[in-house]
């Protein structure tokens, strides 16, 4: 018998998030997803019209639990001139230390993959994993910077490092055997030794 609860739109959005990063979106088929959601492949077409627009509603989905959780820059930047230099920066990471963690993370995964065949997704890729991160952790480190709260470090250089160390974490992410939240926070902490506070 075919489940016909009110929340079948978000199990299918759930579910297509697991097999677009698991198994390669362009080898899913509404008929896949149907199956797993345990509904009937017409009555996928109910809520969604295509595979692209599951697509396009996943990363609607993670927009909205990014803007739930990205504080202001201003907020990242006041931070600077009380907070520990460390914990300034780390706050910049906001999309990683979610609840959402690894639904964020798999979205980010299914942006990677895409990105090579798919306009859209690489703009999303590029603007999640390195520009919107670059901002906050450069405005942090200049503030911090500038009061003389850190030693000094070059900024360019720790951006690259950032980039590359987000870029790793979301290919290893979804690995057999990752352990994410343990490995995320092992990479951060390297990272973030980086930000040598001065006592001021």
């Amino acid at each position: 018998m075919e489940n016909a609860r009110p929340d079948t739109k978000s199990r299918i959005m759930e579910t297509a998030i697991q097999m677009f990063s698991a198994e390669n979106y362009e080898r899913v088929t509404m008929r896949d997803i149907a199956a797993a959601v345990g509904i009937k492949a017409a009555s996928l077409y109910n809520h969604f019209n295509s595979k692209d627009e599951i697509l396009t509603c996943i990363y609607e989905l993670f927009e909205e639990t990014a803007a739930g959780i990205k504080p202001p820059l201003a907020e990242i930047v006041g931070m600077a001139d009380s907070a520990p230099p460390r914990a300034v920066v780390s706050y910049a990471f906001f999309y990683f230390q979610s609840v959402d963690q690894e639904k964020m993370l798999r979205i980010l995964n299914i942006a990677h993959m895409m990105s090579r065949i798919d306009r859209r997704s690489r703009e999303f890729f590029q603007y999640h994993v390195f520009d919107v991160l670059r901002l906050y952790t450069e405005e942090a480190l200049k503030k911090l910077l500038a009061l003389g709260r850190i030693e000094p470090l070059d900024i360019e250089d720790f951006l690259t490092l950032q980039a590359y160390f987000c870029y790793s974490a979301i290919l290893r992410s979804l690995m057999p055997g990752a352990r994410v939240e343990e490995e995320w926070e092992h990479g951060l902490s390297a990272l973030l030794s980086l930000v040598k506070s001065t006592g001021k």
